[in-house]
């Protein structure tokens, strides 16, 4: 079974135009940067589900997991007590569920995993070994074989992720056939659903590398067998790699397992690098004039009030809609005023430099500026209020600088390489698809990004090697070659036999101290200041940090 054709024949995310327009129409949008991505086709997604699919689904899971713990055999659970899998209220469990009947519905299964017993043992039994204990409070609905069959199996550790974005009138459906496939298969399966919301995702299958392949058909199965269901299903996630136009890809991020999600960092760097680019050219062109109206303002005093008027409607929006609310302290009048107006372009424009310093390094800090509508009484604007407005540039952008996209795409490439993603298909981590490399025994090879290409059009990189035999202090570029202990040695003896600066018409005589802290390499004459430890580590640090190449690079106007 080939591995890394899965790599392979995935489309790279950022490659498609689509992705990247969206990507920025949901930056725009100003709201979570992170809930925006993962609700991109998703929207208009009707709410109502098939109360018999999801009936059929929680009473085959209820009745499975029952029946799971009645087989157990008491030996088991003796041994499962001894591992600390189980304390000994489990038999008390298991004694209860000797007499429940199989269930037919979701609300006679919730009934009995709800109930509170006047049993304290078999209450708290029954709270600590039902099959949804895990992800109880995450909003989704986990599904796992290992708590479904009484902890006799274990959970494969989770490397990849495949997301299914289902209409929710056949989530229930399409989980319970992927899940009778699986037990069919004798398939380990662990995987969540969203049963009431609007999400590209709301299906999460969870793999390690040996069975992704299997997983996948299993769903290349379920399409065969049920089009039309398939058919219903949206695009998956659109930072996802797409596989057969309905499944998506995602790396799970190993190191920040149950931590970091594949979208949550991806939404970090992503919003990093827009963030950065749009501050970059709002400094390079916000003295740019433009003309509204036949009068003609650079385009921050473009920007300034466009924040004046969007605060403005909103009071007027807010004062309207409560018209008997005594807590408002301002009439409609006094904020439509000119001078208001101006009061508080003024205040914004003197806090912009402020504001936008903060912006790419703490956007929790709040910065707020209180612009007197009358006595005692301000209208706050809050840092967000201007730096929400500054996203909407965007589209502007978009339409008058034709490079914006390809330079965005760039900088998230290079934050991706920081983190770990796979610049080249970035819904891989370079972790994740090293793996699918070994499970087909192929040497792990160095990917490497655009950047890194088009560097070495311009000449060789320096090799680096980092065996023992090779010294490189912490925060060296990776891209200068280290020294050898035979060069460290070298320049030590160099640098002690160096001669000192001869001063113009005084006689100079260097100090010498031969205490334990200086070193003098034999043979050095004693007229030369040896040097200290600190000396030599300074010395190491500053070789080592000399490039063996210098390349010349073309500045590039942001």
């Amino acid at each position: 079974m080939n591995y890394t054709m899965i790599y392979d024949k995935i489309m790279n995310p950022l490659d498609d135009s689509l992705v990247l327009d969206q990507l920025l129409e949901a930056y725009a949008e100003g709201s979570s940067f992170y809930s925006a991505l993962t609700k991109r086709f998703s929207k208009d997604k009707n709410l109502l589900y098939s109360k018999s699919a999801r009936d059929e689904l929680h009473a085959s899971i209820f009745n499975r997991w029952k029946k799971s713990l009645l087989s157990i055999t008491p030996e088991q659970y003796n041994k499962a007590i001894r591992d600390k899998l189980y304390k000994k209220n489990i038999f008390k469990l298991v004694s209860f569920l000797e007499k429940v009947p199989d269930v037919k519905t979701e609300k006679e299964a919730t009934d009995i995993l709800n109930k509170t017993y006047q049993d304290k043992e078999l209450s708290e039994a029954m709270e600590e070994y039902r099959w949804d204990s895990i992800g109880e409070f995450s909003g989704w609905t986990h599904i796992s074989e290992r708590y479904i069959n009484g902890k006799q199996t274990r959970t494969p550790k989770i490397e990849h992720r495949l997301y299914i974005n289902t209409d929710l009138m056949d989530v229930h459906k399409m989980s319970k056939i992927f899940m009778d496939k699986c037990i069919a298969k004798k398939l380990p399966y662990y995987f969540k659903i969203g049963e009431c919301d609007r999400r590209d995702d709301n299906i999460v299958i969870y793999s390690d590398t040996k069975l992704l392949p299997h997983y996948l058909g299993v769903l290349k199965e379920i399409e065969d067998e049920y089009p039309d269901l398939v058919k219903r299903c949206g695009r998956p996630p659109i930072l996802s790699g797409v596989i057969r136009n309905w499944i998506g890809y995602g790396s799970e991020p190993i190191q920040l397992s149950g931590q970091e999600s594949f979208n949550g960092i991806r939404a970090k760097s992503i919003e990093k690098a827009i963030d950065e680019e749009l501050l970059s050219w709002y400094r390079n062109h916000k003295d740019t004039t433009m003309t509204i109206q036949g009068q003609t303002i650079s385009l921050q005093e473009y920007f300034v009030r466009q924040v004046v008027k969007t605060k403005i409607k909103r009071m007027l929006d807010y004062r309207r809609k409560h018209p008997n609310n005594n807590y408002i302290k301002y009439t409609e009048q006094e904020i439509q005023s000119k001078d208001f107006a101006k009061r508080m372009a003024n205040m914004v424009r003197a806090q912009m430099p402020s504001i936008f310093s903060n912006y790419m390094y703490d956007k929790k800090q709040t910065v707020k500026i209180e612009v007197p509508i009358k006595k005692d009484v301000n209208a706050t604007i809050y840092s967000s209020d201007i730096t929400t407005e500054f996203k909407k540039f965007i589209s502007i952008i978009k339409a008058n600088d034709p490079g914006f996209v390809k330079r965005v795409k760039k900088r998230i490439e290079l934050d991706a390489v920081k983190r770990g993603i796979d610049p080249n298909k970035y819904c891989f981590d370079i972790e994740n698809a090293d793996l699918l490399r070994k499970q087909d025994g192929e040497p792990i090879k160095k990917k490497t990004s655009t950047t890194d290409k088009k560097e070495e059009k311009k000449g060789p990189r320096q090799p680096i090697n980092d065996t023992p035999r090779y010294h490189r202090p912490a925060g060296t570029p990776t891209s200068y070659k280290p020294m050898t202990d035979a060069e460290i040695r070298e320049s030590q003896r160099k640098l002690a036999e160096c001669p000192p600066v001869q001063e113009t018409g005084k006689k100079k005589v260097s100090p010498t101290n031969d205490t334990p802290k200086y070193h003098r390499p034999a043979g050095t004459p004693t007229f030369y200041k040896p040097m200290t430890d600190e000396e030599i580590r300074e010395s190491q640090r500053k070789l080592a940090e000399v490039p063996m190449v210098k390349v010349k690079t073309k500045k590039v106007t942001q």
